[in-house]
């Protein structure tokens, strides 16, 4: 990860998840009980966080002798060139058993992740209570709909719990939003 910290900060600004971010995230992850073995992250791009939810869930999972409970982290990109550069950051790491790169549609790739993964609870329709959906990008570029909808607290029997954590610093704000599923229809 920090080959591609090293990229933002000095060759090219790219929009990923900051370190700021995920050190948040991980402490609300931490918090849940059970602990997470399943993340999926919609929109790879150049694997840095997921790369992190990896490691964080490999932590999470890991007991006093040092072994790991089975943790998987899907992660689906739609562009080609950003699925090899996320599967070769796996494999450099060691953490391609751990972190699966699924190429395609996020619509498709959660059907597929279905049928053939056999997970059962991921998007709005198969989430379940105690999930945890993280949002990055709410605040810059904006996701106003997004945000609206979750902060409403849901409809049609969808109950969530909003929590924003502002990780920036006195000149910019810097947004993690985490929505807690209370109740599914």
């Amino acid at each position: 990860m920090d080959i591609i910290d090293y990229h933002v900060n000095n060759i090219q600004r790219l929009m990923i998840f900051s370190q700021r971010k995920l050190d948040a995230t991980e402490k609300v992850l931490a918090k849940l009980d059970p602990k997470p073995k399943v993340l999926v992250e919609l929109g790879g791009y150049v694997g840095k966080s997921a790369l992190a939810w990896a490691t964080m869930l490999q932590k999470f999972q890991q007991n006093s002798q040092g072994n790991v409970s089975e943790v998987k982290v899907f992660s689906m990109e739609l562009e080609p060139d950003f699925v090899k550069i996320i599967r070769g950051f796996a494999d450099i790491s060691g953490l391609s058993g751990t972190l699966e790169v699924m190429e395609g549609g996020s619509g498709d790739s959660l059907k597929r992740l279905k049928a053939e993964k056999g997970i059962e609870h991921i998007d709005l329709g198969l989430l379940r209570k105690g999930s945890v959906v993280i949002a990055d990008n709410t605040d810059s570029p904006g996701a106003p709909d997004y945000l609206k909808y979750m902060e409403a607290g849901g409809e049609g029997g969808w109950k969530f719990r909003c929590d924003r954590v502002d990780v920036g610093d006195e000149k910019d704000s810097d947004i993690v939003h985490f929505a807690y599923v209370e109740e599914t229809p």
